[in-house]
């Protein structure tokens, strides 16, 4: 009896511990994700950016960051207007998925500002990357079926190898001034 009575103790105590973890990932998930686009937030962009960037100085390999905005929404009847806002941002989530690898970090950072880590991609792939973005959401026509709309990114990217960058913000702050000289 007293084995059984141990051996339900540790059953119980192991239940308890899975249900508490679960409730603790749910938890931790809702701080780092952007409710709109499903995508991470500002929040676990700088964290695993700081990472990748120490990572990338420590292992001697490229990082890149790209940073694309939404510059302009066209839409394809004047009367009707443009597709929401919030539906534009939810498909250019889903286009940044489908272009992504697995191990890339994507991020809705502010508004209409998403950021992409690419780890081990040096400056060409960072630009492959990006010119598919833009290629697939500017020839992509968002439609509400009432509100057939074209929207226009600008993006900024940034590189850092051979430990020419040792903190986030730096590199964040280069792929932000990359976008603005692109608009």
């Amino acid at each position: 009896p007293i084995v059984m009575i141990r051996v339900e103790a540790a059953l119980r105590a192991k239940h308890l511990h899975e249900e508490l973890r679960s409730r603790y990932d749910f938890l931790r998930d809702t701080v780092y994700t952007d409710e709109l686009t499903g995508l991470r937030n500002r929040r676990f962009l700088l964290e695993r950016l700081q990472e990748e960037v120490e990572k990338a100085h420590r292992y001697d390999y490229p990082v890149s960051c790209v940073v694309l905005d939404v510059d302009e929404l066209v839409a394809d009847d004047d009367e009707l207007g443009p597709v929401s806002m919030d539906d534009l941002m939810a498909e250019i989530a889903m286009t940044l998925r489908n272009y992504s690898r697995t191990y890339d970090v994507l991020a809705r950072y502010d508004g209409t500002l998403f950021a992409a880590i690419l780890p081990h991609a040096p400056l060409e792939d960072a630009i492959g990357y990006s010119d598919k973005i833009l290629s697939e959401v500017e020839s992509t026509t968002y439609c509400d079926p009432s509100f057939p709309t074209h929207a226009r990114l600008s993006v900024g990217i940034v590189t850092c190898q051979n430990g020419s960058a040792h903190a986030a913000d730096f590199v964040l702050g280069e792929a932000m001034r990359g976008l603005l000289q692109a608009k």
